[in-house]
């Protein structure tokens, strides 16, 4: 008798980043064909970019979320030109 059984690893589950990302939220004048008025940019100091268009600023969580489970998990992401960074994973 042979059962597959998944193991519980969520550490595995997303890819882990070494970087530091910036992010801010853009606004735009008009709307777009699609009725978005809004993007959540991130930002490397590594030439990478990426940018999600929104409705709302508070979609701004979806945003993180697609990120983080399309690109990775970043070890620092730094808001709004914050002071003080967000540690996601916590130290290497």
């Amino acid at each position: 008798m042979v059962r597959r059984i998944r193991t519980i690893q969520a550490h595995l589950r997303y890819t882990y980043l070494k970087i530091r990302v910036c992010s801010d939220t853009m606004f735009a004048d008009r709307k777009s064909m699609h009725g978005l008025t809004c993007a959540q940019v991130f930002v490397t100091l590594e030439v990478f970019v990426k940018v999600y268009p929104m409705s709302t600023m508070g979609d701004a969580y979806n945003a993180l979320n697609n990120f983080s489970t399309t690109v990775g998990l970043p070890h620092l992401i730094v808001k709004d030109n914050q002071r003080k960074s967000m540690e996601v994973t916590g130290k290497w």
